[in-house]
C-alpha cells in the first residue's frame, strides 16, 4: 500500500471567512508549478487530495522476459498496472506478443497495446482522468458479479471472471494513484480482493466439477441461490451506504456451515457441497472489510 510522510501545515485567515495554507515546496518542485497556476482538489470524506491537472510527465516502467509463461507475464504485467505506471514497456520474444496483448485485454482496463518494434511491445494508458470513472465501473463491478451467479450453473464463466479481475485491478490502481482517502484505501482493498477470490473460487468448481450431470439438481440450485443473495446483500450494502443488512450474511453462512441438511451432500457431490461453503465463508469474511469503507459516512 502507500507510505505517505505527514505534513503540518498552520491555516492562515483570510478575508470573508476563508481559509489558506502553505503547500510544501518539495511538491512544488516536483509538479514545476508557480504562482498562478491551477491546481485541483478532489474532496474524499474527511481527506483532501490535491492534484496537479497539467502535469503531463507519464510513469515509465522496463520490464524485459526471458520466460514467457503466461502466468508470469501476467503477474508482472497486473502488478506494474495496480502500482500506476502508465506505460509499461515489454521487452520479450515476438511470439509473446499474442499473450501480452490478450493479457492487456483481459486485465487492464484503460491500457492499449502498441508494437514499438520487433522485439518491443508497449501497453498505456488511454483514460484521459483515472478520477472521472469510478462510479461507472463500480457499478460493471458489482453487475458482472451478479451475472458470474446468474450464469454458474449454466455456462462458462471465464470471460466475466476475467472482466471483474479487469475491474479489480483498476480499483487497486485507483488506490495506489490516490483516489481514495488514506483512511479507507485499506479497507476498500481487502473487500474487493475478499470478492476476487469469491469468482476465482467459482472458476475453480466449473473446472473441478461437471455441472452440467446437475442440472434441474434443486438442492444445488438452492446453495447457488443462497450464495448470490450473500452477494446482493454485499452489493446492496456497498452502493446504498447502508449496513443494515450486514448481519443476514451470518445467518447465511451459519445455516451453510453448520445446519445444512444432511440431504444437500447426498443430492450433490461432499466435494462440491464443500466448494460452494468455501464460496458462503469467503462472502462472508467481505463483511468486515466493507464495515470499515462505511464507517463514518
Amino acid at each position: 500500500m502507500i507510505t505517505m510522510k505527514a505534513l503540518t501545515r498552520k491555516l492562515v485567515k483570510q478575508g470573508n471567512g476563508g481559509l489558506t495554507v502553505c503547500l510544501p515546496k518539495e511538491w512544488i518542485s516536483s509538479q514545476f508549478l508557480k504562482a498562478g497556476d491551477e491546481i485541483r482538489f478532489y474532496r474524499q470524506e474527511q481527506s483532501l487530495l490535491i492534484l496537479n491537472p497539467n502535469n503531463k510527465k507519464k510513469r515509465i516502467l522496463k520490464v524485459s522476459f526471458s520466460n514467457i509463461d503466461e502466468s508470469l507475464i501476467r503477474s508482472e504485467l497486473t502488478n506494474a498496472y495496480r502500482n500506476g505506471y502508465d506505460v509499461i514497456e515489454c521487452t520479450v520474444n515476438p511470439v509473446a506478443f499474442d499473450t501480452i496483448k490478450s493479457i492487456c485485454s483481459d486485465y487492464l482496463l484503460g491500457f492499449e497495446v502498441f508494437e514499438k518494434d520487433e522485439k518491443t511491445i508497449l501497453l498505456e494508458s488511454m483514460f484521459l482522468s483515472e478520477f472521472q470513472n469510478f462510479d461507472h465501473i463500480i457499478s460493471k463491478f458489482f453487475i458482472t458479479g451478479e451475472l458470474i451467479f446468474n450464469k454458474f450453473l449454466k455456462e462458462d464463466i471465464t470471460r466475466y471472471v476475467k472482466d471483474f479481475e479487469k475491474y479489480s485491478n483498476y480499483f487497486k490502481r485507483m488506490i495506489i494513484l490516490g483516489s481514495f482517502s488514506m483512511e479507507k484505501n485499506y479497507f476498500f482493498w481487502t473487500f474487493i480482493s475478499d470478492l476476487s477470490h469469491v469468482f476465482r473460487m467459482c472458476k475453480y468448481i466449473q473446472v473441478e466439477n461437471d455441472l452440467s450431470k446437475y442440472k434441474g439438481n434443486s438442492s444445488l440450485e438452492k446453495l447457488t441461490s443462497s450464495l448470490n443473495n450473500m452477494y446482493s446483500i454485499l452489493k446492496y450494502t456497498y452502493l446504498k451506504k447502508n449496513n443494515s443488512r450486514l448481519d443476514e450474511l451470518y445467518t447465511f453462512q451459519k445455516n451453510l456451515v453448520f445446519t445444512l441438511p444432511e440431504q444437500f451432500y447426498k443430492d450433490i457431490s461432499p466435494q462440491l457441497v464443500s466448494q460452494l461453503i468455501v464460496i458462503g465463508r469467503l462472502l462472508y469474511l467481505a463483511t468486515s472489510p466493507l464495515r470499515g469503507v462505511l464507517q463514518g459516512n
